[in-house]
């Protein structure tokens, strides 16, 4: 066989495998998800570490981040986000998320984890953190 031959066989065969790959992964459960534009009011968490966000009338999400990000307990910080693949954010992977206090840059936030809260949960959420 020719080297060509192989060599097309072989990135054929990985193109088939990739793709079953991607067709396997399930779809988000959209009970975990929500839509950008019903994302309203938002808190930090106290160890800066997360932040609550209120998504329409009575569901409550916890954005766990990868590191603490202090601007967020400042009187005067404002979330930048940028979406990304669409206006359902399911993962983190969904957003870009940014914080500011005014003027000058802004200081990315990293998001590792979205939990969609009981009605437990935020019951439990001192009354500063609830959004």
């Amino acid at each position: 066989m020719s080297r060509r031959l192989i060599l097309s066989a072989s990135l054929v065969l990985a193109l088939v495998s990739t793709g079953a790959a991607v067709q396997a992964q399930p779809k988000p459960d959209r009970s975990q998800c929500f839509l950008s534009r019903d994302w309203g009011n938002w808190r930090p968490g106290s160890d800066s570490r997360s932040i609550y966000l209120r998504v329409g009338v009575n569901q409550v999400f916890r954005l766990d981040l990868s590191s603490t990000c202090e601007t967020l307990q400042r009187p005067n910080a404002h979330l930048i986000t940028k979406l990304r693949g669409g206006s359902w954010i399911c993962s983190p992977l969904d957003l870009d998320l940014q914080v500011s206090d005014g003027p000058g840059a802004a200081v990315p936030c990293i998001v590792r984890g979205i939990t969609h809260l009981t009605a437990d949960q935020v019951a439990a959420l001192p009354k500063d953190a609830r959004p």
